[in-house]
């Protein structure tokens, strides 16, 4: 069972929440670490996973994928 790796985040896979691993993709992954750190996770690893609830919902209740933060800095540009 996969936990998600946001300190104070306490969904787990058995809790029926979907955990997204980091892309596979090197420069979208270093996007995603770079987040991880800034919310405070210490280790990250091929195993680090994050939780649907750090994904946006579109208005038709749609989850993207595209992570909260990513889409924060899309919005900047």
């Amino acid at each position: 069972m996969a936990n998600c790796a946001i300190p104070f985040c306490d969904s787990k896979s058995r809790n029926g929440k979907r955990m997204f691993q980091l892309p596979k993709n090197p420069l979208t992954s270093e996007i995603w670490k770079e987040f991880m750190v800034k919310f405070g996770v210490k280790k990250i690893n091929e195993n680090s996973r994050l939780c649907e609830l750090h994904f946006s919902i579109d208005k038709h209740g749609v989850r993207s994928k595209i992570p909260l933060f990513m889409v924060e800095k899309i919005e900047v540009k």
